[in-house]
């Protein structure tokens, strides 16, 4: 599509950082707003968390989660930067997901430790966002031409740039547009993470939901994406077995908390 926005002179301005940027400040100023109106948030009103504590956790989740998507990506696909190394960019796009939550989670419990704040309270506020903010980011993904479908004879089929990842992998073949296929999921789900966050029972419970139809939703698209891992496990990829391992305890977990609450 159009990986590149536009040009100054030899400076490049790249649709993915446009985007991922977009994708940032939109979702932390909602969240902000969000908290500001603690009164309707018990949950972050008994932890007092306040707009200065959302703007650190967000500086290390956006942080942390750039780096370990981009980590992840570059050690899964380390043929497309042995020859071109400076597509390493952050700006340039091609991450990986679970990479960059991995080691998000991993910097927001340092600090809610070091801070004496519940990690489970700032999931339920950040979960959400993250949503909408990843919804924004996959039109980058979509422009850029990473995290593309399998080809496709069907209408919606997309031929992306030349120097993108997916014409790197498929040529000229018209492809699934899979990034807007997470976009649109995501949206809803946002809108859905957002009302369960309104009514939840328990600290944590917005963190559950969102840790099963997030992974559910990947694992069925794995089966158009063109640039998973291979086959590992009884027809299925790495990321599919991962989606499913997160399913199968974050489901665990929410049955036994309902449980629990119901026999209390």
């Amino acid at each position: 599509m159009y990986p590149i926005l536009f040009r100054i002179g030899r400076f490049e301005i790249y649709s993915y950082g446009v985007l991922v940027a977009i994708a940032f400040y939109i979702s932390l100023f909602l969240l902000i707003k969000d908290v500001r109106r603690q009164k309707t948030d018990v949950h972050a009103k008994k932890e007092n968390i306040d707009s200065s504590t959302i703007l650190d956790i967000a500086f290390w989740i956006i942080i942390s989660g750039i780096l370990g998507g981009k980590l992840a990506y570059i050690i899964v696909n380390p043929s497309l930067y042995i020859q071109n190394p400076l597509d390493a960019s952050l700006w340039r796009g091609g991450f990986i997901f679970y990479g960059g939550l991995f080691l998000s989670l991993v910097a927001v419990f340092i600090y809610t430790k070091k801070k004496k704040i519940s990690f489970l309270s700032i999931a339920d506020l950040f979960v959400p966002y993250a949503a909408l903010g990843e919804a924004i980011g996959r039109i980058g993904c979509f422009l850029n031409g990473c995290c593309y479908g399998k080809p496709t004879a069907l209408p919606i089929g997309k031929v992306f740039a030349i120097n993108s990842p997916a014409f790197y992998h498929y040529g000229a073949l018209p492809l699934h547009p899979a990034q807007l296929y997470s976009s649109v999921f995501l949206f809803i789900l946002f809108l859905v993470l957002k009302k369960i966050k309104t009514n939840q029972k328990f600290s944590g419970e917005t963190l559950l939901f969102y840790l099963i139809l997030y992974p559910a939703f990947r694992f069925l698209l794995d089966f158009l994406r063109g640039d998973s891992l291979g086959i590992i496990f009884y027809g299925l990829t790495l990321f599919q077995v991962i989606c499913a391992g997160i399913v199968f305890i974050s489901l665990v977990i929410l049955i036994l908390k309902k449980i629990s609450e119901k026999s209390g």
